[in-house]
């Protein structure tokens, strides 16, 4: 889903921070629309600044993993068709072994430097020059929009994230390795 407003048109990628992202821009600087389902945004919103938050797969792969702890592995039922399709197909990979699941997924999923943080993130970009019609949040960009000294408190966070095991950390670098590579992401820390 995008969220359109006087900041521009944010895409929320689930486990990114976007609920706390889209909660921080409305209150920060209004309401915004919600625009697009989350495959093929529209491309309406030319002449505009397209933005998202992602995070690094390790750190992705930890925050769905928790996400699915806390909600029993259930799959989602939202408004999301894309992340009730991701639940969907992480929910039989169930164990409340984070370095097990991470195995498995590695075994679903894995196309070849492609894994599932790669497909979701790639299935959230916007239509025609995809990433290259984004601008990244940082601490510049949170300036930018007015919003670098608002709470930072995760929303939908949890507080017991596993450690993540060499083996574990070996297969989410090869399944994510293009996107480690793409957004120049520090492999571990």
């Amino acid at each position: 889903m995008a969220y359109c407003g006087p900041w521009g048109v944010y895409v929320a990628i689930p486990r990114c921070g976007s609920t706390w992202m889209r909660k921080t821009l409305i209150e920060k600087m209004g309401k915004g629309v919600e625009v697009g389902p989350h495959h093929g945004l529209p491309n309406t919103y030319d002449g505009v600044r397209w933005f998202t938050t992602i995070r690094p797969p390790h750190k992705w792969y930890r925050s769905l993993w928790a996400y699915m702890v806390k909600h029993e592995w259930q799959v989602a039922n939202s408004e999301s068709p894309l992340w009730n399709m991701v639940t969907s197909q992480v929910a039989p990979h169930t164990t409340p072994d984070f370095n097990l699941f991470i195995e498995k997924i590695h075994n679903a999923w894995y196309y070849g430097s492609y894994g599932l943080c790669a497909w979701v993130y790639t299935s959230m970009m916007p239509p025609g020059e995809g990433w290259y019609k984004l601008d990244f949040v940082d601490q510049f960009f949170k300036i930018e929009l007015g919003i670098n000294n608002v709470n930072t408190t995760p929303v939908n966070a949890s507080e017991d994230l596993p450690e993540i095991k060499l083996h574990a950390r070996e297969l989410i670098e090869d399944m994510e390795s293009r996107i480690y590579e793409d957004f120049n992401f520090k492999r571990w820390g």
